[in-house]
């Protein structure tokens, strides 16, 4: 790029691709789709090799395509254990390295440490939320002035519906334990210990690796209406939160702005009952039902089922908050940020 002004082009770094599942290889494509929208030359660079000693061969590909910026996602369920990424970020000189960090505050701690390990070289952190860019911020200081947050939009479209069954209530994200799977179908067996009318249905894929994790669940949820519907593309995603009139999404760390799933099912209109934690955010008071257990839940869904109106609010409140989070914006913003990196970040070129 020889002027600050041109298109930069771009370098995606990530460990996990469609149709792979892995909610971060998913916003990397969008992320993609977004900023070629906006006319920037972008190349997902991917594999299924990340050890320490794969960092070589990932800089002569890099190399190969000559970027302005290399952009790192991370963690992604590609990535395993390797610390390819990290030293990527530590020893890549050619471009400027920026790395979007999507989770910090729930990794393990040996997790937390790799995570850390991309603050000193990097020429900028973004961050999906406010408490996340906070919490790393205390753990790495010098981080503070080269970060930034860019908030997430929803990897599932937003459709609207013409109807929605009255009695149906959905669970939408990974199938992976810390989930909060296992209040949802104790919400559902409580339900139908109280011979309520409601259908559940969980809408996800089992995370690799844990298909003993969701099979164990299945299995033990056999003899209680619940539906599980797996694998099926956003566009099908949609339509099934669109015609669900409740999402019971019980986060154990409660809900916020880094839950894609979140978006997913208010900007498809459904009502939703979740959880609060210290990182929800004040805005989705009056978007969302919060419930601190299943049985609450339960007794929120026996409340809403005679208020027609109050459930029209509530999922109308919920569209319009969603929209707030676009593909487009996640975009442009991503390319204001990386106009700065290039404008003031040091870098030897490509000779």
């Amino acid at each position: 790029m020889s002027e600050v002004s041109a298109p930069p082009r771009i370098a995606l770094v990530t460990g996990s691709v469609p149709p792979a599942p892995c909610g971060v290889g998913d916003y990397t494509a969008h992320l993609a789709a977004g900023l070629a929208d906006l006319g920037l030359d972008v190349q997902i660079v991917s594999g299924t090799r990340w050890g320490i000693f794969e960092y070589r061969r990932l800089a002569d590909r890099l190399n190969a395509l000559r970027p302005d910026i290399v952009h790192i996602q991370y963690p992604t369920i590609g990535y395993g254990l390797g610390l390819a990424p990290q030293t990527l970020a530590m020893l890549y000189s050619p471009a400027p390295v920026v790395v979007t960090v999507h989770e910090f505050t729930l990794a393990h701690p040996l997790r937390k440490l790799a995570v850390l390990a991309f603050a000193p070289r990097s020429a900028l952190l973004i961050f999906v939320s406010d408490h996340e860019r906070s919490a790393y911020v205390r753990a790495s200081p010098a981080a503070r002035h080269k970060s930034e947050v860019v908030k997430l939009a929803s990897n599932i479209p937003f459709v609207n519906s013409g109807s929605r069954d009255e009695y149906r209530v959905v669970y939408f994200g990974r199938i992976a334990p810390r989930k909060g799977l296992e209040d949802f179908l104790h919400a559902a067996r409580l339900a139908e210990g109280r011979r309520m009318p409601f259908q559940f249905e969980v809408i996800g894929t089992p995370d690799p690796g844990q298909l003993a994790y969701f099979t164990r669940l299945r299995d033990g949820s056999r003899d209680i209406p619940v539906v599980w519907t797996l694998g099926r593309p956003p566009e099908e995603v949609a339509a099934l939160l669109a015609t669900a009139t409740y999402a019971y999404l019980p986060f154990p760390d409660g809900a916020s702005e880094r839950r894609a799933s979140l978006l997913a099912a208010l900007g498809n209109g459904a009502l939703v009952l979740t959880t609060r934690g210290v990182y929800t955010p004040d805005e989705l008071t009056g978007v969302t039902i919060f419930v601190k257990s299943p049985s609450a839940a339960v007794d929120q869904l026996n409340d809403m089922s005679g208020r027609a109106d109050e459930r029209r609010r509530l999922s109308d409140s919920a569209v319009q908050y969603a929209r707030r989070f676009s593909w487009p914006e996640v975009a442009r913003q991503h390319l204001a940020l990386y106009r700065g990196v290039w404008a003031t970040a040091p870098r030897s070129g490509y000779g």
